[in-house]
């Protein structure tokens, strides 16, 4: 079944849709002409900006590096000297004044020792005669036994009867019996003796080294009791140095093979360096040699800092004989310290404003090329680089702003010739 629009035939829709396609066909053809019609856009280069950069070439060389700080000077023994006895004093050095300086062993003090000196005298005479009856005893007792054996051959030829010879081997064994009782006795003499002689010196205070003394206000006649303490002296064979270092450049520390060196190791691993150097603070005319010896307990939990302990010998062990030629370094001075850390044959360090972050940029083929680099060290002008930098290398040292990779730059002249070890560097991690 077929449906037919009231009033349309055929030809006249056939019509309408010729009409229609031709419109579009001329159309399509007009648009094609005004685009052709239409003039090219004519494309004008855009001028590429270069800048001018100051570079500097990277020259590797040896170098050491050193930990730099500051320190007060401590004794490296500090004693408190007191009597073990009490009583009345007796005698005082000329020489135990606050001040003065004793050698090891001399007599500083001495406190009433008379009957103390009474009672070793006494036990020293008991000692002396009790010897003396042990050595008659054991003459005795030889010639008990000589006649003892004769006696033995008398009594098998029935010369004499049995119970002489008994009452003269009773005789014996008592004198053997004596004689043992002397010998302990002088034994216990002995001991007691001893135990006198120590408490007999114990009335005396002897300086236990070579010692300055710090601080004491004892005089003749006054009366000192037993564990009160009555001065204060401190060693002269050498000081320590405690010096705190931020934990961060500790930890940094690490071998000419690139190996991180435990903080327990560090007294053994800088031993092996060049001695510490230690100036006088404002005086540095003096100078003084080291070493560390020991590591601080615990960080200090403001500063996260860690202690390191450096001690400073003052005499020379092997002229012990001769006057010391080491300038005094007086506890309470205060110090600088340079503790060398290691020795890099091939050194790279930079100027502190070439790096950007942990980044720094070079000039390869007259453009900007970025390089991420490994950092070691740094100093308030100076940064030292572990990996990243080659030898020969065209650093840009001059302030960049927002840099882009790859912009074209023009070298400066001066920075041609800019030589970047030109003096020798040093690291200086300083903590105030």
């Amino acid at each position: 079944m077929s449906e037919h629009f009231p009033g349309t035939s055929k030809g006249q829709i056939l019509r309408v849709v010729i009409i229609s396609g031709l419109v579009l066909v001329v159309g399509i053809g007009g648009m094609r002409a005004l685009f052709k019609m239409k003039k090219k856009p004519v494309r004008k280069g855009v001028a590429q900006q270069t800048i001018r950069v100051e570079t500097q070439k990277v020259r590797p060389q040896a170098l050491h590096l050193h930990l730099d700080g500051l320190g007060t000077a401590e004794a490296n023994k500090v004693v408190a000297l007191a009597p073990e006895l009490s009583g009345r004093v007796v005698y005082v050095s000329p020489k135990f004044r606050t001040g003065a300086r004793v050698r090891r062993g001399a007599l500083l003090l001495r406190v009433d020792s008379r009957s103390y000196s009474l009672e070793y005298k006494r036990l020293k005479r008991q000692l002396r005669a009790l010897r003396k009856q042990i050595k008659i005893s054991e003459q005795a007792l030889t010639l008990n036994r000589r006649l003892l054996q004769r006696n033995r051959r008398l009594l098998q030829r029935k010369a004499i009867d049995t119970g002489s010879y008994e009452q003269q081997r009773m005789q014996m064994l008592d004198r053997q019996q004596r004689l043992e009782s002397l010998r302990q006795s002088a034994e216990l003499t002995e001991v007691q003796l001893s135990n006198a002689g120590l408490t007999l010196r114990k009335t005396q205070i002897r300086a236990p080294f070579d010692a300055r003394i710090v601080q004491t206000n004892i005089d003749r006649g006054d009366f000192v009791t037993a564990g009160r303490t009555v001065a204060t002296v401190e060693s002269r064979d050498a000081v320590l140095i405690p010096v705190s270092f931020p934990i961060d450049s500790i930890r940094s520390i690490r071998t000419k093979e690139g190996k991180s060196v435990d903080i327990e190791a560090l007294p053994g691993y800088l031993s092996s360096l060049p001695p510490v150097q230690v100036t006088a603070s404002g005086d540095s005319s003096q100078s003084w040699k080291g070493k560390v010896v020991r590591v601080g307990a615990k960080l200090d939990l403001t500063s996260r800092t860690l202690a390191l302990w450096i001690k400073v010998d003052l005499q020379n062990k092997r002229k012990r004989r001769k006057a010391s030629k080491v300038p005094t370094l007086l506890p309470g001075t205060f110090c600088k310290v340079q503790i060398p850390i290691q020795y890099t044959p091939n050194a790279i360090a930079i100027p502190k404003q070439a790096l950007y972050g942990n980044s720094v940029y070079v000039v390869e083929d007259s453009r900007i090329r970025k390089r991420q680099v490994e950092i070691t060290h740094q100093t308030t002008q100076r940064v030292f680089i572990q990996s990243g930098l080659r030898a020969g290398d065209l650093l840009i040292v001059s302030p960049l702003t927002d840099p882009l990779e790859g912009t074209q730059v023009a070298v400066s002249r001066k920075s041609k010739s800019a030589g970047l070890h030109r003096r020798r560097p040093k690291l200086a991690q300083t903590h105030p």
